[in-house]
């Protein structure tokens, strides 16, 4: 499978190079500085969210484990949520 999914992406590339680097107009990524995201207005990030996934590539991000401790930075564990119409209880 990763095989598969590894050509699938390099496919897309021109110049040995993925698209946002080879030709950043092109891509549906666009990769910018911290300082640059910043710097916009929200009605110009938006107008680039309408068009392109934002990569902020110098945004400090803390390293979370995928297990309940790290989840639970995300949000209470035990509170009911619904997804895809379908109503989730904790079972801690």
């Amino acid at each position: 499978m990763f095989k598969e999914i590894h050509q699938a992406v390099v496919a897309g590339y021109r110049d040995h190079k993925p698209l946002w680097m080879a030709s950043p107009a092109e891509s549906v990524i666009c990769v910018i500085s911290k300082q640059e995201f910043e710097s916009k207005s929200d009605r110009e990030l938006q107008n680039l969210f309408q068009g392109k996934h934002i990569v902020v590539r110098d945004q400090f991000v803390p390293t979370l484990s995928f297990d309940e401790n790290g989840l639970r930075t995300l949000g209470d564990l035990c509170r009911p949520v619904t997804i895809q119409g379908a109503l989730v209880l904790c079972r801690l």
